[in-house]
């Protein structure tokens, strides 16, 4: 089977997160937002202001930017909830009983098959969404910001946003410049994607 181009993939995935946040943002209508979130957003705003006219130094601005940021996050527990549930039904469930392929795949004529020419499993589709679509640090954020001490949770929720970042610059390069065009998520999942034909 033809391998699927960096372009295609690209707007096949464009596509999807639009449709993923399309329906979070209509679900999360519902669901009621913290009284003291935007409380919250105006402190980090002062905050950014402080350290602009100098009025505080560096270190003062992360300590008190680290306990701003726990307490954004905390607020936005359900908001991280819906999403990661938006991601799982539609980029594992929905594309499992797809066939390896999503709206967004669909259009572009591409799907995911096995890299080793077997019938595809749910935890294929699940490890390759660990990676790819950041389901993992997602939940590590939501557990953290629920169990972790305020003084703490910065300093290992940034560092693990930071690494999801590189995953997702190797991944990139990873599609573009590897001949079978599998990037890191297609590794871990043992998938490749293909030319719909």
């Amino acid at each position: 089977m033809e391998k699927a181009y960096f372009f295609p993939r690209l707007l096949a995935y464009i596509l999807d997160i639009i449709i993923v946040s399309f329906a979070v943002s209509i679900i999360g209508l519902v669901i009621p937002v913290s009284d003291n979130y935007e409380t919250i957003q105006k402190d980090a705003t002062e905050l950014q202001e402080k350290y602009i006219n100098e009025e505080i130094n560096m270190e003062e601005f992360v300590r008190q930017y680290a306990l701003i940021t726990y307490d954004l996050d905390y607020a936005s527990v359900p908001s991280y909830i819906l999403e990661i549930t938006c991601v799982i039904l539609y980029f594992i469930v929905f594309q499992f009983y797809q066939n390896g392929q999503t709206f967004g795949k669909k259009i572009m004529n591409i799907r995911i098959v096995s890299a080793s020419e077997r019938k595809l499993t749910i935890n294929d589709y699940i490890y390759r969404a660990m990676v790819l679509n950041s389901v993992l640090v997602n939940l590590l954020i939501v557990i953290f910001v629920l169990f972790m001490k305020r003084d703490y949770y910065f300093y290992v929720s940034y560092p693990l946003q930071i690494i999801q970042m590189i995953i997702s610059f190797i991944t990139i390069f990873m599609v573009l410049f590897r001949k079978d065009g599998r990037g890191l998520h297609d590794l871990v999942g043992n998938t490749k994607v293909v030319m719909d034909k």
